[in-house]
């Protein structure tokens, strides 16, 4: 294979570098008991870690069963006794069942740096936390006896290939979608005090709610702390502003039991969950960022048929991009010549699978239709990182050689060497514990344990009617529309019921002002969906970015970063119609590209986090 373009070297080397290793994810969670008051305990390499015990059902919070919720707090750059510290922002990924966790130990100091003033502004805590059922939280809703039957099952799912491959996908991809759904029914449906029942949406809300009256109580105990030290240690008070009087900090951080506000980053699902929170506690919100917006009515209450259509305009800008930029292999063709190669190679794919031998870094291997198109979804939520691979990939695929794609392919389904599993003994018991977790594991269940019990729509649809729901999806992004299919078609058949649902509508006229984003082109959530919410939620604003690609991260873009900065900063809100360029595109690197001297730290945030992007 030809010698990578210098470009994607640089994309490899900013990859490589900003997340952390395996080896920094390997943290013990069971080793912190769970408590009721926020109890930290050092983590990750200077971040802190709790379990926060909340009960099971908060509609009745005397039964005996509970939950710990994993938390993670990366500190504020000035401790608390600094008039500068301006609280702790909760922030959720998406999913649903993204682990906030997850978010703020590989990303959350890019985050704070964008949120974050340096020039006498405020500081913030970054806080994730795992959702009831997500990731480090306990109990969990178990669907896999052990990790090696997991990656079993996602290696075979490869194979088979998308809805659409063959003439019998179909049959295949809804049997195995119903043998996920009922070996998770089968773990407890039929116990009421199950996790399954109480993994929907609003009782996230309400352990939402449980963190931040818990760190107004650490807060305030905190400054208390600091206090007692410094009047022991009168030089401690050098680390705080000493023009501020300790009475004014006291007022400040003093605890308001039940009237604690939110500040609140969400991301794609996340803003299902901010809607939510700001419609059942208008009054609970201070701060609250939406990007990439779900529309929560069609989330809760209907096949999700209307969100896809972005998809296949932005695989358009692919051709458009390697037409103008010298990056791109295909540089100099034309954008219709470039489409017909590409349509040519997926009729051929479909005939005649390309055979992949092995190497020194990969097994053999055959590369489909389906694998391609497997590829294509993943760079549509993440272009300015994933196009200029893709691109290489289907250079390689055009001559037959598919070596680069077998390796992505097979790194993804290998995320741990079976040397790993013996050694660290990966069971269903510690499998939390972060030896045997990494980051990504167990997604398949988590998000259909939440989605199913928020939307009880698609519970008794027929084989026939997703045929039908299909063929609707499919005609609206070939790209999407199998993988959307499959994703609901797990609901069929769910047994568990969400004990406590929000039957409302999701809008508010007393909230503090929402700030909105959406992308000009965006795969799953459409800027017209951030439209609709900030309608709900009057006083709110929309800042519309002019990229492609799923949330505003996804493209750097200094002119959206310096508006979230100034909306935390002091809950300014853009003027209407505000839409913010990107600084970069696919191909195109930016001018400055020297990260160690040339460019601020402002942008170094958002180029890694841009080229630490996933679906």
């Amino acid at each position: 294979m030809a010698l990578l373009h210098p470009f994607l070297v640089q994309l490899v080397i900013l990859q490589c570098c900003a997340s952390p290793t395996y080896a920094q994810w390997r943290f013990n969670w069971s080793s912190i008991t769970p408590s009721e008051s926020l109890y930290y305990h050092d983590c990750y390499d200077g971040l802190q870690c709790a379990r926060l015990q909340a009960p099971l059902d908060w509609e009745n919070p005397g039964n005996p069963r509970k939950v710990a919720i994993a938390i993670v707090r990366l500190p504020a750059k000035v401790p608390i006794a600094d008039d500068r510290y301006g609280g702790a922002v909760l922030v959720n990924p998406g999913g649903p069942g993204g682990s906030g966790v997850t978010q703020v130990v590989s990303h959350g100091k890019n985050m704070q740096t964008i949120i974050d003033s340096d020039h006498g502004g405020l500081h913030f805590d970054m806080i994730g936390f795992d959702p009831r059922g997500v990731g480090f939280s306990t109990p969990k809703l178990e669907c896999f006896p052990d990790y090696l039957s997991r990656q079993y099952w996602v290696s075979t799912a490869k194979a088979e290939g998308m809805l659409g491959s063959s003439n019998i996908s179909f049959g295949i991809r809804w049997a195995r979608r119903q043998s996920l759904m009922q070996s998770c029914v089968n773990q407890g449906a039929s116990d009421p005090n199950s996790i399954g029942h109480f993994m929907n949406s609003v009782p996230v809300v309400q352990d939402m709610i449980n963190i931040i009256e818990r760190h107004g109580e650490w807060r305030e105990s905190a400054l208390e702390t600091f206090m007692e030290a410094s009047r022991r240690h009168p030089a401690l008070t050098l680390q705080a502003r000493q023009t501020i009087p300790l009475s004014f900090l006291q007022e400040k951080h003093k605890w308001r039991k039940g009237e604690e506000k939110l500040l609140y980053w969400g991301v794609s699902y996340g803003t299902v969950i901010g809607q939510l929170f700001a419609s059942m506690h208008p009054h609970r919100v201070s701060r609250m960022l939406l990007d990439a917006v779900v529309d929560p009515s069609g989330y809760l209450n209907s096949p999700w048929n209307a969100l896809i259509g972005d998809s296949d305009p932005i695989f358009d800008r692919f051709f458009y991009y390697c037409s103008i930029f010298e990056a791109c292999p295909f540089y100099g063709q034309s954008i219709l010549e470039l489409r017909r190669q590409f349509d040519e190679l997926l009729q051929s794919l479909d005939q005649s699978p390309i055979a992949v031998p092995a190497t020194r870094e990969n097994a053999p291997d055959v590369i489909t239709r389906s694998d391609l198109l497997f590829e294509l979804k993943e760079s549509v939520y993440c272009p300015v990182q994933k196009f200029p691979y893709l691109a290489h990939v289907m250079a390689g695929l055009w001559n037959n050689n598919g070596t680069l794609l077998a390796r992505r392919k097979q790194a993804a389904l290998l995320s741990m060497t079976p040397q790993e599993y013996q050694r660290y003994k990966c069971t269903p018991q510690d499998a939390f514990s972060g030896y045997c977790q990494k980051p990504g594991a167990w997604e398949d269940e988590t998000p259909a344990a939440i989605m199913c019990s928020d939307n009880a729509y698609l519970e008794n649809s027929t084989q026939a009617q997703f045929h039908e729901l299909a063929g609707v999806l499919q005609s609206r992004s070939y790209i999407m529309g199998s993988y959307w299919t499959e994703q609901q078609m797990v609901c069929v058949g769910w047994k568990y019921r969400a004990s406590w649902r929000h039957e409302g509508t999701l809008n508010s006229s007393s909230t503090s002002p929402l700030l909105f984003i959406g992308n000009t082109l965006d795969p799953v959530t459409p800027l017209l969906s951030a439209m609709e919410a900030a309608s709900r939620f009057p006083g709110s604003a929309v800042l519309h970015q002019n990229s492609v690609g799923h949330t505003f991260l996804s493209s750097p873009s200094l002119c959206t970063a310096k508006i979230v900065r100034a909306y935390f900063q002091d809950g300014s809100l853009p003027e209407p119609d505000t839409m913010c360029p990107p600084d970069e595109l696919p191909f195109q690197m930016p001018a400055d590209d020297d990260l160690s001297s040339e460019v601020t730290q402002l942008s170094k945030a958002l180029r890694e986090l841009a080229y630490n992007c996933r679906s």
